[in-house]
C-alpha cells in the first residue's frame, strides 16, 4: 500500500482539530437562491463532501456586500436574514461529518470584477480600472473607493464573519487573491492610489489588516480565521513572490491569522490559468510558492493549491515540506469519498478528477449550477447520492463500452442487477480514450480506465470483441436492453470528391487508421476540431481550420481557438509554436474536393450571430492539401436496433447513442439510466 502518513495525520488551527491535512477550497456552485440564501441543494452538496470525511471544508465564496457579488446564484453573507439558512447548512454538514471534519465560509468582495448586471451598482475598486477578463464580461470602469467607504468595507467584512460564526461555521477564511478587492488593493497591477492604501507594499496591505484585525475583534481570540493571498499575481505589472513573501510575513505579524492559503492568478487572459488550471497545467504546480512563503514565515500553517487531484501527489508536497495542508477542491467533487478511502488504503477505488471543467468551472462561470463529468452525482445528492435497491433483479444488456454504456453498467449492477457489457473492440472505453489523444487531454483516459476496473468489482460481466446485433439481442434475451453505441461523423455527401481517399473523419485519424498527409484541412469547428488541429500541428503538419458557422470574429487566432476549448482558461494550452502551425479560416465552407486540393466558398448564409460581422472576400478560393478530416454534425448508431422494440420491452439509449453531446452529458445519461432500470 502506498504511504500517506502524513496526508492522513490530524492537524490543528488554532485549537481546532482536522482529521487530516486534505482541504476543500471556496469553490462556486451557483447553488443558492438569488437572494444568496443556502438552498436544500447546496446543503444536500456539502453533507455529501463533510460525509467524505475532508479535514477543513470551506464553503463560499460569499460576497460580504451586495456591491461586492459576482454571480447571481452566490452565497451571501452580507445580511442578518442569512444566518438560518447557513445555519441549517453547518447543521447537516455537522450532522453528516465525522470528528474532525470543519466547515468554513470564505469570505469575499469582487471590486472591479463584477458589474451592474449582477449587483445593480457600479463597481468599487481602489482604483477606476476596468478589470481585463477572457469572455469582455467585467470591463466596467468601477469607482474609486472613498476613505469613509474603505472603513466601512472594514466593518463589513467583520460583520460577515460573526454571521458566520452565529450560523455555526468552524472558521471563516478572508479571500485576498486573484484580483478580487483586497487582491486589488494589495497589487500595483490594480493600485494606483497615492494616499494610506496605495503606494508601499505596506500601504496597499492596509485595508487587508485592517479587516483581519476587526474580524479578530468580533470573532474572539479562538476562533479560526485563514486567509487566502496570492504567492504570483502572474501578470505584467503586478506582484511576485518576492513581494508576497513579504506580505505573508506582515499577516503573520498581525497575530490574527491562523492559517495562510497560497494561490496565484488574476481575472485576466495571461494567469486565468493559475486560479483554475485546466490538463495543460502539471500537477502541483504551484507548490514552489507554497514552499517560498513556509519559509518566510515563522509558524502560521500554509495551504497550497494548483492541480492537487490524488493522494500520492498531496502526499509529496507535504513530505517536500512544501505546505502544511493541501487543497484538492475539484478532486472532491469528483469524490467525495476520498479523504475516507484514503484514510482506508482504497486508492485505486478513488474516482479520477480528470481536470476538464466541464461540469465546474464552465458550467459555474455561465451560471449554471455546479455538476461533474466523472461524477454525475454531484450537484443531485438528494436522489443519486445513495444507490436503492432495484424492487426486482433484472437480466441486463449493455451494448457499447464507452463511458456512458460503463456507468450504466455499474450503477445498474450496484443497484442489484445481473449485468452484462458487450463492447465491439478489444479494449474498453470508446471516444473518450481518443479525446485523450490530442495534447494536454491525456488525463481523458483516466475516466475509461477507473470505470473498467470498477466494472468487474460490481459484478458486471464484459465481454470484448463483441459486436451488439439484434439476431445477437434476440439470443441473449435481456430484460433491459441499454444502446451506448455511439455516433458517427455526418459525411457530407453532397460536396464533390467527399469519397476521395483522402477525406477522413477525426476518429480514423486520432486512431491512426488513415494516413495523414502535409497539409490537412480540418472542416468543422467543435472542441474535437480544435483540439485535432494541435495535436497534429505538434506532428509538424500545417493546418487549416475551416468553419463556416463562427459566431464571433477574432483578431488573434489563438483566442478563437481557445474559446471553443469549453474553457476560460483554455488558450493556456495552445503554445505559439503550435499556433505557427494553424491557420484559421471562418466562414467558409468545402465546395469541392479534388486530388491534391480543395475548393472554399464563402457561406451563402450566415448564422444571425454573425450578421453584423461583414465578409469581404466573395469569391472561391483553392487551397493546397494532402488529407481533408471532416468533423460535423455526427449521427447516433442505432441501425443494429431495428426490430429490438418488438422483443424487448425496456429499452434505452444513452451517450452519442440518444443524442451527440458532450461527455459530461453521456455520463449523466449513465447514472440517470443505471438509476432507473
Amino acid at each position: 500500500m502506498n504511504e500517506v502518513n502524513l496526508l492522513i495525520a490530524p492537524g490543528r488551527i488554532n485549537g481546532m482539530t482536522t482529521r487530516n491535512r486534505i482541504v476543500m477550497s471556496s469553490a462556486c456552485t451557483a447553488m443558492c437562491s438569488l437572494e444568496g440564501y443556502v438552498t436544500e441543494q447546496m446543503i444536500d452538496y456539502y453533507a455529501e463532501r463533510g460525509r467524505g470525511g475532508a479535514g477543513i471544508i470551506n464553503v463560499g465564496y460569499s460576497y460580504v456586500d451586495i456591491r461586492g457579488k459576482t454571480g447571481k446564484h452566490q452565497m451571501s453573507t452580507s445580511e442578518d436574514s442569512a444566518i438560518p439558512y447557513m445555519r441549517e447548512l453547518t447543521k447537516a454538514f455537522h450532522a453528516a461529518s465525522p470528528v474532525g471534519t470543519n466547515i468554513g465560509a470564505q469570505l469575499n468582495h469582487a471590486g472591479r470584477q463584477t458589474n451592474r448586471e449582477i449587483t445593480g451598482f457600479v463597481p468599487e475598486a481602489p482604483s477606476p480600472i476596468p478589470g481585463p477578463f477572457p469572455t469582455g464580461r467585467h470591463m466596467e470602469v468601477p469607482e474609486e473607493l472613498s476613505i469613509a467607504r474603505i472603513h466601512e468595507l472594514v466593518k463589513i467584512f467583520a460583520q460577515a464573519a460573526w454571521r458566520c460564526k452565529e450560523a455555526g461555521f468552524d472558521l471563516v477564511e478572508i479571500h485576498a487573491a486573484h484580483g478580487y478587492l483586497l487582491s486589488q488593493f494589495i497589487s500595483p497591477y490594480s493600485n494606483l492610489r497615492t494616499d494610506e492604501y496605495g503606494g508601499t507594499l505596506e500601504k496597499r496591505l492596509r485595508i487587508v489588516q485592517e479587516v483581519l484585525e476587526e474580524t479578530r475583534g468580533v470573532v474572539g481570540p479562538d476562533f479560526p480565521v485563514g486567509i487566502r493571498i496570492n504567492g504570483d499575481d502572474m501578470v505584467d505589472g503586478g506582484y511576485t513572490i518576492d513581494e508576497y513573501r513579504i506580505v505573508a510575513q506582515l499577516i503573520e505579524k498581525t497575530g490574527y491569522v491562523d492559517y495562510i492559503s497560497v494561490s496565484a492568478g488574476q481575472h485576466h487572459p495571461d494567469s486565468a490559468a493559475a486560479m483554475v488550471a485546466p490538463m495543460s497545467m502539471p500537477l502541483g504546480f504551484l507548490e514552489y510558492l507554497g514552499a517560498e512563503v513556509r519559509s518566510a514565515v515563522e509558524k502560521t500553517p500554509i495551504f497550497i493549491v494548483g492541480r492537487i487531484k490524488n493522494p500520492i501527489s498531496a502526499e509529496g508536497i507535504l513530505q517536500r515540506g512544501s505546505a502544511d495542508y493541501v487543497v484538492m477542491t475539484r478532486a472532491l467533487m469528483a469524490d467525495p469519498e476520498l479523504p475516507n478511502k484514503t484514510m482506508t488504503g482504497q486508492l485505486d477505488d478513488i474516482r479520477p478528477c480528470i481536470t476538464c471543467m466541464q461540469g465546474c468551472t464552465d458550467r459555474t462561470w455561465a451560471g449554471l449550477d455546479l455538476t461533474c463529468l466523472v461524477n454525475p452525482a454531484a450537484g443531485r445528492e438528494k436522489t443519486w447520492s445513495r444507490l436503492e435497491p432495484a424492487p426486482k433483479k433484472k437480466r441486463v444488456l449493455v451494448v457499447g463500452g464507452g463511458p456512458a454504456g460503463m456507468e450504466t453498467a455499474r450503477v445498474a449492477a450496484l443497484r442489484g442487477h445481473d449485468v452484462t457489457l458487450w463492447e465491439q473492440s478489444e479494449t474498453l472505453g470508446g471516444t473518450a480514450l481518443l479525446a485523450s489523444i490530442p495534447p494536454h487531454r491525456e488525463e481523458f483516459s483516466d475516466l475509461p480506465r477507473w470505470l473498467s476496473t470498477q466494472l468487474p468489482k460490481v459484478g458486471v460481466k464484459v465481454i470484448l470483441g463483441k459486436k451488439g446485433d439484434s439476431a445477437s439481442v434476440r439470443l441473449f434475451a435481456p430484460d433491459v436492453l441499454v444502446a451506448a453505441t455511439g455516433a458517427k461523423p455526418e459525411i457530407p455527401e453532397h460536396v464533390p470528391g467527399w469519397n476521395l481517399p483522402q477525406v477522413i473523419t477525426i476518429h480514423e485519424a486520432l486512431s491512426g487508421q488513415k494516413e495523414i498527409g502535409d497539409r490537412v484541412l480540418i472542416l468543422g469547428h467543435s472542441t474535437a476540431a480544435v483540439e485535432t488541429a494541435e495535436w497534429l500541428a505538434e506532428r509538424n503538419k500545417q493546418v487549416f481550420l475551416v468553419s463556416g458557422a463562427e459566431t464571433q470574429t477574432w483578431e488573434d487566432p489563438m483566442d478563437a481557438l481557445a474559446y471553443d476549448k469549453n474553457s476560460f482558461t483554455g488558450r493556456h494550452s495552445l503554445m505559439e509554436s503550435v499556433m505557427q502551425k494553424i491557420e484559421f479560416i471562418p466562414f467558409k465552407t468545402v465546395k469541392a474536393i479534388e486530388e491534391g486540393f480543395v475548393t472554399l466558398s464563402p457561406m451563402g448564409e450566415r448564422h444571425p450571430c454573425t450578421t453584423h460581422y461583414p465578409i469581404n472576400d466573395v469569391t472561391d478560393e483553392q487551397l493546397v492539401v494532402d488529407t481533408v478530416i471532416i468533423h460535423l454534425r455526427q449521427r447516433p448508431v442505432r441501425a443494429w436496433m431495428e426490430g429490438l422494440d418488438n422483443i424487448v420491452s425496456e429499452i434505452y439509449k444513452v451517450g452519442d447513442c440518444l443524442e451527440p453531446r458532450l461527455a459530461i452529458d453521456a455520463m449523466a445519461d449513465g447514472g440517470r439510466v443505471g438509476r432507473l432500470i
